[in-house]
């Protein structure tokens, strides 16, 4: 896992591995250690600092808006215990910045409403 994702692909990969690691479950390899809280720090960290890559991708600056606030709101319901709500904000993070291929073939398509 590299320590800062450095193009659009790996910011998604990160971000779903921090999705699958939530609050707890962090692997103690590469920059992660014993500490869960403080790896959640690091890996929210990562992918902070790697937002202008998400800006560049995402053509609505309302959308960029989006992923920053929902991006801290996931940290702190991290933080105070709610994994669930953190997850389905990074989820749903995940939604804006790589949408399913099947989404954008029906956008391109005219089938969705």
């Amino acid at each position: 896992m590299a320590l800062k994702p450095e193009n659009l692909a790996q910011y998604s990969n990160y971000l779903s591995f921090t999705l699958l690691c939530g609050g707890r479950k962090f692997p103690t390899i590469g920059p992660f250690g014993d500490d869960q809280q403080a790896n959640l720090v690091v890996a929210f960290r990562a992918l902070t600092d790697s937002l202008p890559i998400v800006e560049k991708h995402l053509e609505e600056g309302e959308k960029f808006s989006r992923v920053k606030k929902l991006l801290e709101n996931s940290l702190a319901a991290y933080q105070e215990g709610d994994d669930v709500t953190g997850g389905r904000l990074l989820d749903e993070i995940l939604d804006i910045v790589a949408p399913s291929r099947y989404e954008e073939y029906a956008q391109r398509k005219g089938l969705t409403p």
